[in-house]
């Protein structure tokens, strides 16, 4: 749910490679089921478009940048690490699982250098595109 806003803005669904996660959040629910851990996440990433062209340097030239608030619902089974200062990824997945709980979407986000994990969850929204100054 909110593809569009992200299709909006960069022309077309990115696939995430290259992406950073510049913030994450893990809020539990309420009310808490004993024994199962359920959570809401909330993982920004900031995606690039580029021209297809590079500088001197061999730096891409940048056409866009824009921060995706994405939120997932009944989050568990939550496997996250080495959240540090740059938190490339190279893919960005979402995926149905057969299952009995209500969390029947498995996320994986790999790692290029920094976070990455995989986790389940309920639903996924992508609450907010902000498009931000290229720096």
């Amino acid at each position: 749910m909110g593809s569009e806003k992200l299709i909006a803005a960069l022309g077309e669904w990115p696939s995430f490679h290259d992406a950073e996660v510049v913030l994450f959040s893990v809020e539990r629910a309420l009310p808490v089921k004993v024994g199962y851990n359920i959570a809401r996440l909330v993982i920004h990433l900031r995606r690039y478009a580029s021209t297809g062209e590079g500088t001197a340097n061999y730096q891409m030239v940048l056409a866009k940048s824009v921060l995706a608030k994405f939120v997932f619902s009944l989050a568990c089974n939550l496997e996250l690490f080495d959240f540090n200062h740059q938190n490339v990824i190279d893919s960005f997945t979402v995926s149905p699982i057969q299952t009995d709980e209500l969390a029947n979407l498995s996320v994986n986000i790999e790692s290029i250098w920094g976070f990455g994990g995989s986790f389940h969850c309920s639903a996924v929204e992508l609450e907010s595109v902000e498009v931000l100054p290229i720096v």
